[in-house]
């Protein structure tokens, strides 16, 4: 099994942009750990929260407040899925099975106004 990275690297070099996510997922009282990760450990998946992994069997051991996201990935993508698998851990800890949560959060990420209201935000704090 591959390693699991607590920052990113590539073009994720940036600690603020990092922090700015960070500071969202904080301030939306949604306590949450982002880790990078390799292909090696998230294979074909862009991202994975503690729920989803659990229901569909995925070996990699994790915290219920931890996501992995694919370090590969560029900063919108990141965005799109920390969002995604924030919202499908939100309705799996009320006992949605994992399709259900999936199609909800495949819905919230590709929301055009929330997705603009995080980018603005985060790239506001990026600049502080």
């Amino acid at each position: 099994m591959g390693k699991v990275d607590n920052h990113a690297s590539g073009d994720f070099n940036n600690y603020q942009i990092i922090v700015s996510i960070l500071f969202w997922i904080n301030t939306m009282k949604l306590k949450y750990r982002i880790k990078f990760a390799g292909s090696d450990v998230l294979t074909d998946y862009d991202g994975m929260n503690y729920y989803a992994a659990r229901e569909i069997g995925f070996d990699c051991k994790m915290q219920e407040n931890e996501i992995l996201i694919n370090k590969s990935l560029n900063f919108s993508e990141v965005v799109h899925t920390i969002i995604h698998e924030i919202a499908e851990a939100e309705k799996m800890k009320l006992g949605w099975d994992y399709w259900l949560a999936h199609r909800h959060a495949y819905a919230v990420e590709n929301n055009v106004e929330n997705l603009k209201a995080v980018a603005s935000k985060i790239k506001r704090c990026a600049n502080e």
